[in-house]
């Protein structure tokens, strides 16, 4: 096998770039996911692992941990957060407190947290029939936004603005999350919602890296498409921020007391947070970095491997933390149009000839059957781009997603 060490990721997150960092800095790559496809290039170890049944995961992996020696965990992948600390602590290695990592899964728990610590929080409620959603909208009021206490990425997220929205949101809701039982099952939180005030302002993401318990600030995105809804499908990611130094510093000092609030010791934070008439509000908080391939724009920014940080602090390795912003970049989540049949992307080469664009990234094979949100929370791919200033990033990235010509067919015709 390659190296001296051997992190273990928790599922690949679909982040193709971390896999191939391990394997750069030197270590053999583990990996613990239900089935191998594109990965196997990039594994030395293969624990083919169920991850609905979560104890039996865990003493799995753990138990290959028995036989090869493991000297890290990572993970970059939402569901696979609370797995991911349950599996370092069994083995002895640097990790989140579980009970954190599962607070930064469940949203009613985080919310808590958030309340008791006194951060600044919408109105919520846990419910779990159409009922109980009727008599919480009257101490939360319109509009709300309704969403599952296990989701990610905008999954099954609804703004509601009347009695009626609320009672097919619900319906739509519970449906959803049908779907979602192979990364919610045996959780009791499986079938609930999180139905909470609706928070009017601009929206941001802080992302960050907690090293030897310190929080390090690394940069802020801002989402300059209006998200909002009914529903929440993020597009563009831009930094540096465009918004005032102060109001960079409040969201900053939120997020950390979030992350405080959470009990999170070490790893990446991803926290998003909106900017409301009274100040910063916290949407939610992820113990991970920012999804998929997105880390890249961190390193565009800042002129460092993002995961290389979170994979050398997971190994215990001393880290120099010192961010300094000195490109402009953001990415596209090229959005599904309408749920069918994916025929064809043309248009990718002209996409990346675009000034500024640094890559087109497409996941989706055609032949997919594809989902539009709120049933949905993947898109078809990526566009990376960097350049000297927010503005000049995001009109490359709209005009990249412009050149690109996407052909979904109705399931009945294909």
């Amino acid at each position: 096998m390659r190296g001296d060490k051997t992190v273990l990721f928790v599922h690949s997150g679909f982040n193709a770039n971390a896999l191939k960092t391990a394997r750069a800095i030197g270590a053999s790559v583990a990996l613990a996911v239900d089935e191998l496809t594109w990965e196997k290039e990039l594994v030395d170890y293969f624990i083919p692992t169920d991850f609905r049944e979560k104890e039996e995961a865990v003493n799995k992996i753990v138990g290959f941990g028995a036989e090869v020696a493991i000297d890290g965990v990572v993970t970059f992948f939402e569901p696979m957060v609370p797995i991911a600390a349950l599996v370092a602590e069994r083995l002895g290695l640097v990790g989140n407190p579980p009970d954190a990592a599962y607070c930064a899964r469940n949203k009613y728990f985080m919310r808590r947290r958030f309340q008791e610590a006194g951060i600044p929080s919408p109105r919520f409620a846990l419910v779990k029939t159409l009922e109980e959603s009727a008599a919480a909208i009257k101490s939360i009021g319109f509009p709300a936004v309704a969403k599952p206490i296990l989701g990610g990425g905008s999954q099954g997220v609804i703004r509601v603005n009347n009695e009626e929205e609320l009672r097919l949101a619900v319906i739509r809701i519970k449906r959803i999350l049908m779907s979602m039982k192979s990364y919610t099952w045996g959780d009791p939180y499986a079938s609930c919602l999180l139905l909470e005030e609706y928070i009017d302002g601009p929206e941001f993401s802080v992302e960050a890296m907690l090293h030897k318990g310190k929080f390090y600030p690394l940069t802020i995105f801002d989402k300059p498409e209006p998200l909002v809804g009914p529903y929440f499908e993020e597009t563009i990611y831009t930094t540096p921020s465009r918004h005032p130094a102060a109001i960079q510093e409040e969201l900053t000092d939120v997020a950390r007391r979030g992350a405080e609030a959470l009990g999170l010791k070490t790893g990446p934070v991803h926290c998003e947070l909106r900017y409301a008439k009274d100040g910063p509000r916290i949407v939610e908080i992820g113990a991970r970095a920012i999804g998929g391939p997105c880390p890249q724009a961190v390193n565009y920014a800042l002129g460092v491997n993002f995961n290389e940080i979170i994979i050398r602090n997971a190994l215990g390795e001393e880290v120099e933390i010192q961010p300094q912003q000195r490109k402009a970049s953001g990415f596209m989540m090229i959005p599904v149009p309408r749920a069918g049949v994916l025929k064809s992307i043309e248009g990718i080469e002209a996409a990346r000839r675009v000034a500024g664009i640094e890559d087109v990234l497409i996941l989706k094979k055609p032949g997919s059957r594809v989902y539009a949100f709120p049933e949905s929370n993947s898109y078809l791919g990526f566009i990376f781009a960097k350049g000297e200033t927010a503005d000049e990033v995001e009109r490359a990235l709209k005009m990249s997603h412009d050149r690109l010509d996407i052909n979904i067919a109705n399931p009945a015709d294909n």
